[in-house]
């Protein structure tokens, strides 16, 4: 799947109707409302004020992104004047866009566009951050509203990073990691019942907890499990697993009782030395069956095209399980789910299945919404012809309401041909769907 800039595309939008011109300044701007370039005389038909009512895009350094309508020119020396407030002074030449429609009247009518040309227009992710029999949403740490800790999870002592790159930040096959920095010792993430009620369902229940870190320092790392029973007692489980520095070891607690009436369950992941990392990815902790899970991706404006849940996977390690493999290559396919939402978060349920085995989602959802002009979305070149075609239905419709009576006519007749075009490229510049199978669910 390729990706293509919000820049990009409002260029090619405006270019794909002629409203579209870009040039370098030929005097450098200073802090006063003027941009000068005597290489605008090639388009002006010698004419002082042709470019007024235009609008003037900026790619410069103090200027970037700056949008501004023109309200004066003059051909002799090239000079735009645009309305608002001074611009800000620029040290050398920068390139400037103008157009008769805004680049940013250009950019609603894109974003507008990969929203009402979905599903004809989406891409694909998949997510197997899920584990089967795992109590611990988020478990893999993809899912961060906040920059500073994964979504259910709680700092204390410690900072919190999302880590996306590869190596120690890409490791469990999955898209990110968490890595923690302690703040002081014995700082840590975790989760606790306090947050999410559904751990207290444990009490009673024999549980084991294993987690893939890799510390900065060797036998740095210490996986606990912490309840406070309803007579104020706790009790405190850790993890005596050694661990490696610089590498990811498989930290894990088995097989551990917990009582019966518990006010408290906590879970963490801790560091022992102060200043210290660890990075913390495939978190699990399973005991009886459960059937909801956690879906990390935001999928309420999405499809579920397809559920499967990994084959067997055969090791020599007794501690490792299914989910511990790098890069499954083996999956069966799931009819028996359902989707759900709380408002908040998206749910799968999937009832009966062996515990320890990873869960793979496909998802198709709408385009990306931009805003920056570095934003990308998510689509293959064939494909962007199509979403330009829509994106010119979408920003004449919205210019429909502005001009003058003698105007109306026009702009009316370039929505048609938007929407012609649109429908002619459909066909053959669509997304190609994955075959659909009928799911019976009772």
């Amino acid at each position: 799947m390729g990706t293509t800039t919000a820049d990009t595309l409002c260029e090619q939008l405006s270019k794909s109707f002629g409203d579209f011109l870009s040039f370098s300044t030929t005097t450098n701007i200073a802090a006063n409302n003027l941009v000068v370039s005597t290489t605008l005389a090639s388009w002006d038909n010698g004419a002082d004020d042709y470019f007024i009512g235009w609008y003037i895009y900026i790619k410069g350094t103090a200027n970037d992104g700056v949008e501004r309508k023109i309200s004066d020119y003059a051909t002799a020396t090239g000079t735009i004047t645009v309305f608002g407030a001074a611009l800000a002074a620029e040290s050398g030449s920068v390139v400037c866009e103008i157009r008769r429609y805004s680049r940013e009247k250009c950019l609603d009518a894109i974003n507008h566009a990969t929203l009402e040309s979905f599903p004809k227009l989406g891409y694909y992710q998949e997510d197997i951050s899920i584990v089967s029999g795992n109590w611990l949403p988020n478990n893999s740490f993809e899912k961060w509203t906040s920059s500073s800790y994964p979504d259910f999870w709680k700092v204390v002592g410690v900072t919190a990073e999302q880590i996306t790159t590869t190596g120690l930040g890409y490791q469990m096959g999955k898209s990110s990691s968490a890595k923690i920095t302690a703040t002081a010792d014995g700082g840590y993430l975790g989760i606790s019942s306090k947050t999410y009620p559904r751990l207290l369902d444990l009490a009673g229940q024999t549980v084991s907890l294993k987690v893939w870190a890799a510390p900065e320092v060797a036998n740095d790392v210490t996986a606990t499990i912490l309840t406070v029973n309803i007579d104020g007692t706790a009790n405190t489980y850790d993890s005596t697993t050694t661990s490696v520095a610089g590498n990811y070891t498989l930290i894990t607690i088995d097989d551990q009782k917990l009582d019966d009436e518990l006010n408290e369950i906590l879970i963490y992941f801790s560091v022992a030395t102060d200043t210290k990392w660890v990075y913390l990815d495939n978190a699990r902790l399973t005991a009886k069956q459960i059937d909801q899970y956690f879906v990390p991706v935001d999928i309420r404006n999405s499809r579920i095209q397809a559920v499967y849940i990994q084959e067997d996977w055969a090791t020599t390690k007794e501690s490792y399980e299914p989910c511990d493999s790098l890069s499954p290559t083996k999956w069966k396919r799931i009819y028996n789910w359902h989707y759900w939402t709380d408002n908040e978060y998206d749910w799968i349920e999937i009832p009966d299945l062996p515990t320890g085995y990873l869960i793979r989602i496909i998802i198709f959802s709408p385009l990306e919404t931009l805003t920056a002009a570095t934003d990308t979305i998510s689509i293959d070149s064939k494909n962007v012809l199509l979403l330009l075609a829509y994106a010119r239905y979408k920003l004449f419709q919205a210019e429909r309401g502005l001009p003058s009576a003698k105007d109306t006519t026009r702009v009316e007749k370039m929505m048609a041909e938007a929407l012609t075009e649109y429908n002619r490229l459909l066909p053959n510049c669509s997304v190609n769907k994955l075959l659909e199978t009928v799911r019976i669910v009772n």
